[in-house]
């Protein structure tokens, strides 16, 4: 079996008239209910989303071996990955069909190392302040009972520019 990345991409979700008429809440239930597949850069990692509801999610993730760094510990860009993916995916839970969105800053705090041991880390994305078309969300995240980084971000919404 060839390394993650050598793999044959599947589960492209945003396609000309497909996901188009969803809010980003739908699509994200979705992806968590099965109904529609996982974006690539979650097969890739091994990340799950557990839960969406309006203005939060919690995503899951092994600890995994592929995250490693030469200490043996995760890698930061992998936790600042993870905890990047709650934090906007929070703020797709308030967009509304068609709307389009790109982050516009991020700041990650590494608050201990994290073992690639296996267990499951958990990322749980949450809306600070709604802002109208711009949005500040942070995404922690916890493994093993404690946190181990947080994110936050400001995210710029484009209704009817569907990104």
């Amino acid at each position: 079996m060839p390394d993650p990345y050598a793999r044959p991409v599947t589960g492209v979700v945003n396609t000309p008239g497909g996901t188009a008429t969803l809010t980003g809440l739908d699509l994200l239930r979705g992806v968590a209910d099965g109904v529609l597949p996982r974006p690539p850069i979650d097969r890739l990692f091994g990340v799950h989303l557990v839960t969406a509801q309006s203005r939060e999610v919690v995503f899951e993730m092994p600890a995994h071996g592929w995250l490693a760094n030469e200490f043996g510990t995760v890698y930061g860009g992998a936790l600042a990955f993870f905890a990047t993916s709650a934090a906007s995916a929070a703020v797709q839970t308030i967009a509304k069909a068609g709307t389009g969105f790109g982050a516009l800053d991020l700041k990650v705090n590494f608050l201990r190392p994290t073992n690639t041991d296996g267990q499951t880390m958990t990322a749980t994305g949450t809306i600070m302040h709604p802002g109208g078309q711009l949005v500040v969300s942070s995404g922690v995240i916890t493994h093993g009972g404690k946190t181990v980084a947080i994110a936050t971000g400001t995210t710029a919404l484009h209704p009817g520019a569907r990104a």
